[in-house]
């Protein structure tokens, strides 16, 4: 790619902008490629592979493959089988299914060495300012943390912090599930936005954090997607990205399937526009955890996680 698609690249928000269309985001259609990971698998820390994160490695120095993909169970050594539990690491030069290599010596974050549970969710990002790989996971479910890449292998982290907590927030009980983008808010000025998953009272919403470094946040008092009757009571696991002209956040509800909200260019717009998944015959009754990304040929690909909450799987769509 040239210097000017990679700059184009890493200003859109999310993975990649899915491109213009005539139609709705809710009339995209994918074809099921199969299980990214199976759960089966002896390299599996427990029995599930989920919370996919996928990032394109042209920027790092010594990468392992061209995509590389992060990713975790989500558990502790008492609730999954075996005891090597936390971040894992995937790689390959392809996005297309059954093509992913485990990384030697995961998991690249060990939950043994903090006072935690357990630690889920990961969220890999280049950061262009600093050179290397940031990653966030939360754990417990009241903290989200954040590594850096040390090596610029985008393999070897070193501890940074907590970007966010409940504590940043009136009556939360969870700051999980966080997505971090490289993307200014018009109106606010900030570099880096990050949509996360709070706990209200039971109630499970959508929320956005700014940051000016991606290190340090401040929390956004009000609520980005809110529960609606369709969604059966909870939202979680955003994802940010553009859909012909129009910025979106995608996410996962207690329905077991996956919707988009409208939410502009500003964050300022709650405009519901519907489901956007369902799960197919493979997916063992539910979708969460969207991920979209581009190769280079356009093909645009979903990486989700599939099946009941604590034994979910990974499979491919594009």
């Amino acid at each position: 790619m040239s210097s000017s698609e990679v700059s184009e690249l890493y200003a859109t928000p999310g993975s990649a902008d899915l491109g213009v269309d005539t139609g709705s985001v809710t009339d995209i259609q994918y074809d099921y490629l199969g299980l990214a990971f199976d759960p089966a698998s002896p390299a599996t820390p427990g029995d599930e592979w989920i919370f996919p994160s996928i990032i394109e490695t042209s920027n790092i120095d010594n990468p392992l493959g061209k995509y590389h993909l992060y990713t975790a169970p989500h558990g502790n050594s008492q609730t999954k089988d075996g005891d090597t539990v936390g971040v894992a690491l995937f790689y390959s030069d392809t996005l297309d299914t059954n093509s992913w290599t485990e990384y030697a010596d995961n998991p690249i974050i060990d939950v043994s060495e903090y006072n935690a549970s357990h630690i889920s969710s990961p969220y890999a990002l280049y950061v262009e300012e600093y050179g290397k790989v940031l990653l966030y996971a939360h754990g417990d479910n009241d903290k989200t943390r954040w590594w850096h890449c040390s090596d610029g292998d985008g393999a070897t982290f070193d501890y940074g912090g907590i970007a966010i907590d409940t504590s940043m927030m009136s009556n939360s009980s969870e700051a999980s599930y966080a997505r971090v983008y490289d993307y200014s808010i018009p109106d606010r000025n900030n570099s880096y936005t990050m949509f996360f998953m709070d706990n209200q009272g039971g109630t499970r919403h959508i929320r956005l954090a700014t940051s000016d470094d991606a290190k340090n946040w401040t929390v956004d008092s009000n609520e980005v997607v809110t529960p609606q009757p369709q969604h059966d009571g909870n939202v979680s696991n955003p994802f940010f990205f553009k859909y012909d002209g129009d910025y979106l956040v995608a996410f996962h509800a207690t329905s077991d399937n996956v919707y988009a909200m409208e939410c502009g260019q500003n964050i300022d717009k709650e405009n519901y526009v519907g489901e956007i998944m369902s799960p197919v015959s493979q997916d063992d009754g539910g979708v969460a955890g969207p991920f979209f990304i581009k190769d280079d040929a356009g093909s645009c690909y979903i990486y989700y996680v599939a099946g009941p909450r604590l034994r979910r799987r990974s499979p491919t769509e594009s």
